[in-house]
């Protein structure tokens, strides 16, 4: 028994190890697949796993009846890994199954999880508070995986946009020992008997390495100590930071972002289609240039179109409303530049 326990061990290691998204090329070969079980079908003498890996799922065919009777124990999130043949099917998940051979089960869960991550998961407000507990879970839902995807494919692009016109990367510190711009509070704390704020922004580390280098930025955290009149927080945001020198005019900076975002936007959507559709993001409608609309004109484009009045207002403020719905009655959302925004409030 042992020695039939160390062949099989040697044959599992012997494998490499297969994703989903290759599953279908194996077709008629033996394989080894590991993942996360993501949902399973019990149907008498046979059970339909799903299982999901870093590129998506795949579907697994369980009949020898050890096999069941393992698999009956495991709850969603269990961890298996999984030796087979793969047979070609049109209905399985990307073409292909794997008609298992052998199972092992390398993690256990024990109870069934708190929210259903196989299938869609609503971000309404009556739903937040849950969304938020298991969150942990909620990640692991494929459509939600799309989302740090995206992210990632946005960094991406920018990085590369901004490389290709001679930009540096560079760090700045969050850990300051006071604050280095005004306009915004910072959060204060104990730092080994002093004082330390966190950074409000990189702009002064902007200023430094444009002496330096002429061309750089940062992708960074920024802390403000700032109640949030909008539904995205002011506390914590990561922001790209950009600063050039020998511009010859504040166009010049105008084009720059146009351009950024164009490229970004393109990149994203080339890339990343699925994973935004699945999450029913709507792409945005472009125009190389984009208009040019002063704050007041803004207001008063706000006033007309939803009825709510913002051309008395001191600030800009973004309301649960206004703007929002603004961008609902035209579709896609359309970018404008505001040029003059400190001298147009």
């Amino acid at each position: 028994m042992e020695q039939a326990d160390m062949t099989n061990n040697a044959t599992s290691s012997a494998l490499q190890r297969v994703l989903s998204s290759k599953l279908a090329s194996h077709a008629g070969s033996i394989v080894r697949v590991s993942g996360w079980l993501h949902k399973k079908r019990e149907l008498g003498a046979i059970t339909f796993a799903i299982l999901r890996d870093r590129h998506g799922l795949m579907q697994v065919v369980i009949q020898d009846r050890d096999q069941l009777e393992c698999l009956r124990s495991a709850h969603v999130g269990s961890i298996l890994s999984i030796i087979g043949e793969v047979v070609a099917e049109p209905r399985a998940i990307g073409g292909a199954e794997l008609q298992a051979t052998e199972l092992t089960i390398d993690a256990l869960v024990e109870e069934p999880p708190p929210i259903e991550i196989d299938k869609p998961l609503s971000h309404s407000p009556e739903t937040l508070h849950t969304l938020l507990e298991w969150r942990v879970l909620g990640i692991r839902n494929v459509a939600e995986m799309g989302l740090w995807r995206a992210q990632a494919t946005i960094g991406d692009a920018i990085r590369d946009y901004l490389r290709s016109l001679d930009f540096v990367e560079f760090h700045s510190p969050k850990l300051l020992a006071e604050a280095t711009e005004g306009g915004a509070e910072v959060f204060k704390l104990p730092y080994f008997g002093r004082q330390a704020t966190l950074a409000q922004s990189a702009q002064f580390y902007k200023q430094i390495m444009v002496g330096s280098l002429e061309r750089v930025f940062e992708f960074g955290a920024t802390y403000r100590a700032e109640q949030s009149v909008m539904a995205r927080h002011m506390t914590e945001f990561t922001t790209v930071d950009v600063e050039m020198g020998f511009i010859n005019s504040f166009q010049e900076i105008l084009e720059l972002i146009e351009s950024l975002i164009c490229h970004t936007v393109d990149e994203v959507w080339k890339i990343r289609a699925q994973e935004l559709s699945a999450l029913g993001a709507v792409r945005p409608r472009l125009t190389e240039k984009f208009p040019r609309v002063p704050l007041r004109e803004l207001h008063e484009l706000c006033f007309c179109e939803t009825g709510e009045d913002f051309r008395d207002e001191i600030r800009l403020r973004l309301r649960s409303g206004g703007y929002a719905n603004m961008r609902a009655k035209n579709g896609a959302a359309k970018p404008c530049l505001l040029p003059n925004f400190r001298a147009a409030r």
